[in-house]
């Protein structure tokens, strides 16, 4: 079961990962994380509880599936770690053996040069994205680890695999900015923007998932009482994800609307948490997508306020023409 002893140990592993990782290079720091964790995806999807390996004997798991043939589902959660894990290996082999093979230029996107590493970096987001949300949401063909109660493993290696993923993309982002100005002018809010626009699609996407369908039936059929949280819900998840795309699209953002909307938004994701977390009868009262996706938009609805209102103004161009002149 998920107790203190559970979530130590996942967490002692991502560290000792993460730690081998940045012992054999800089850039390397999230790579052992990505292919431990690939791993674990892998065996937590082959050994899945809910599989018929014979006609005769339905939940035992066995080495072999029946007629040699892994169901569907579990097969494309099975790609989505091995791949990780494949060109995370690659990646590491290469930055031992053959460090100019990470350097080769693929393309040019608006005459930036996109190599090798970053290419790799990149697609791995919509890859393991994807796969954490098929598998992790009760849609058809996936959900193999929808309930983390019962499938704890999968569950947590395949967001936790997201959430290396995502910084070892921001390690190449970093790793890529070549001169003072972009470093001058980089936008501390946009990372922690995308993180709040994800969570708030995990959020919607885990309200119109209910069990009950309690939004599509309507208030007449709502028989827990939570037909008006559930809106309420799904109304500041919308609008905080128009907040994060206004942000993300527009190159500058009016500084007053974000200083307008984040406390306001915060306030409104702490009465989230409240309405949908604690009450018996809510839908995210256990651990699950809804759940783990509603603290942590609430955790960064308040980074944001504080980033916003509290770090000392980041966009001062003629500081970063000082910086330019005097480099």
């Amino acid at each position: 079961g998920m107790n203190n002893g559970y979530f130590s140990s996942w967490f002692g592993f991502f560290m000792a990962a993460q730690m081998t990782g940045s012992a054999s290079g800089p850039l390397n720091s999230n790579i052992f994380q990505i292919l431990a964790l690939g791993v674990v995806v892998v065996l937590s999807a082959y050994f899945y509880q809910g599989a018929v390996t014979t006609p005769v004997a339905a939940g035992v798991v066995d080495m072999v599936y029946q007629d040699n043939i892994v169901p569907d589902r579990q097969a494309y959660m099975i790609a989505v770690g091995a791949v990780a894990g494949f060109l995370a290996l690659f990646h590491y082999w290469c930055s031992v053996f053959k460090p100019a093979l990470l350097e080769t230029v693929l393309f040019n996107v608006s005459d930036s040069p996109v190599s090798m590493r970053r290419a790799m970096a990149i697609f791995l987001v919509p890859w393991v994205a994807a796969g954490a949300i098929v598998g992790t949401f009760g849609v058809t063909g996936g959900g193999i680890f929808v309930a983390p109660a019962t499938t704890a493993n999968g569950y947590f290696s395949i967001w936790l695999l997201l959430v290396a993923c995502l910084a070892h993309l921001g390690s190449e982002a970093e790793a890529a900015v070549e001169n003072a100005r972009a470093v001058a002018n980089a936008d501390a809010l946009s990372s922690s923007m995308f993180a709040f626009l994800f969570a708030s699609v995990i959020v919607l996407g885990s309200l119109l998932q209910d069990q009950e369908n309690v939004i599509q039936e309507g208030r007449s059929d709502d028989v827990r009482g939570m037909f008006g949280e559930y809106v309420y819900s799904l109304v500041l998840v919308c609008i905080s994800a128009f907040v994060g795309l206004y942000h993300l699209v527009l190159k500058e953002p009016l500084p007053l609307v974000n200083k307008i909307a984040t406390p306001l938004l915060a306030l409104g994701w702490l009465g989230a948490a409240g309405v949908l977390t604690f009450r018996d009868s809510a839908g995210f009262s256990v651990a699950g997508n809804g759940f783990f996706a509603v603290y942590v938009g609430l955790f960064l609805s308040f980074a944001l306020v504080g980033k916003v209102h509290l770090s000392p103004a980041r966009d001062d161009p003629p500081a970063a023409d000082a910086v330019i002149s005097a480099a």
